[in-house]
């Protein structure tokens, strides 16, 4: 949580602070006027003392209450930018895997069906005429494990999610020749798309198998500077 948000979480806290004082305040009095009651001959208190046990239970939730909203408020704020169209759904944030050569790299695996495909792709935003260039290349594959066979499939598409909404590219479909071995194979393709908030990669997989062929896809998001990411901007990155 930023300073700022610190600073109103306990701001709003305030109202449910007083509102808590208040009720001590009032449950007070109270018991002061029923005690004077019952001195005066007044009936039984205990149905009065079991209410106001509860309602005394009751205030001491107000500041987590509160607190709970703010959060959620808060979570909101971070999560999407305002009058944006709805993201797209079940989207992974991409994190890095390894830095190579001066380039930032992300790995974007998949797993289904006792297969693992992974490709390490290079991804950039580039600023352009008041919107951002993402700018993806992809480096390497593997697909685990080894099981002797080389007619997998690697396809992607690169797209954007911004205040437009969402939208890709044509799939890039490879051969039907990816191996299947368990290790690194180089991979060669660039892609670009422009966006005002954040870049997307759908992977999809197709693991070879002697019987029946397995399929994985995932959607993964990469955060530009204008949304809160640290995805490199500059060219030699």
């Amino acid at each position: 949580m930023t300073t700022r948000h610190l600073s109103d979480w306990t701001e709003s806290l305030q109202p449910a602070i007083r509102i808590n004082r208040s009720v001590d305040f009032a449950l007070s009095s109270r018991a002061i006027q029923d005690s004077d009651a019952q001195g005066h001959g007044g009936g039984s208190l205990n149905e009065k003392g079991r209410k106001m046990k509860i309602i005394r239970i009751l205030s001491c939730f107000l500041p987590l209450i509160s607190a709970s909203t703010l959060v959620l408020s808060v979570h909101a704020e971070e999560s999407a930018k305002p009058g944006m169209p709805e993201p797209p759904s079940g989207a992974i944030k991409a994190l890095p895997s390894r830095s190579s050569n001066g380039k930032a790299q992300w790995s974007i695996p998949c797993a289904a069906n006792g297969y693992t495909g992974d490709m390490e792709v290079s991804a950039r935003f580039l600023p352009t005429d008041g919107h951002y260039t993402f700018h993806v290349d992809t480096i390497a594959y593997k697909i685990s494990p080894n099981n002797g066979r080389n007619k997998g499939n690697i396809n992607f598409r690169v797209g954007k999610y911004d205040s437009n909404g969402t939208g890709y590219l044509a799939w890039y479909k490879s051969p039907d020749a990816m191996i299947q071995d368990a290790q690194w194979h180089n991979l060669y393709v660039s892609r670009n798309t422009a966006t005002d908030w954040q870049g997307l990669i759908e992977i999809e997989y197709i693991f070879d198998d002697p019987f029946h062929d397995t399929k994985c896809s995932k959607v993964y998001r990469f955060d530009s500077p204008a949304s809160g990411g640290a995805t490199p901007t500059g060219s030699a990155q």
